[in-house]
């Protein structure tokens, strides 16, 4: 088998959180599921969780999270890095990005 990853940057939608207690905090959950171009891609469990953290040198404060990453195991194989920001650009942006999809090829 083959792992093929590929970028994708396009927006994700009916994200439901995997943990809903962790949003309590001002946290997003890690995606459950999502659906991507008419698909629902179901979570099997979170890989890794990272953030991008602001240095200052865009006029915002020097510590402001402004991505939250979720590196996720798919139950069909396969891994999404998935990220959620804290601010998009402009009223009805999307604030959920599908950034790779790595899929199992055989």
């Amino acid at each position: 088998m083959t792992a093929v990853r590929r970028f994708v940057g396009e927006p994700i939608t009916e994200v439901e959180p995997l943990d809903a207690s962790v949003m309590a905090s001002g946290q997003p959950s890690a995606p459950g599921s999502f659906l991507w171009r008419g698909e629902t891609y179901v979570v099997k469990h979170v890989l890794s969780v990272w953030k991008d953290i602001s240095d200052g040198s865009k006029g915002d404060e020097p510590g402001y999270v402004r991505k939250h990453w979720f590196r996720l195991q798919l139950t069909d194989g396969g891994i999404a890095e998935v990220y959620f920001l804290r601010q998009p650009q402009g009223p009805g942006k999307p604030r959920w990005i599908l950034y790779t999809l790595t899929s199992r090829t055989p």
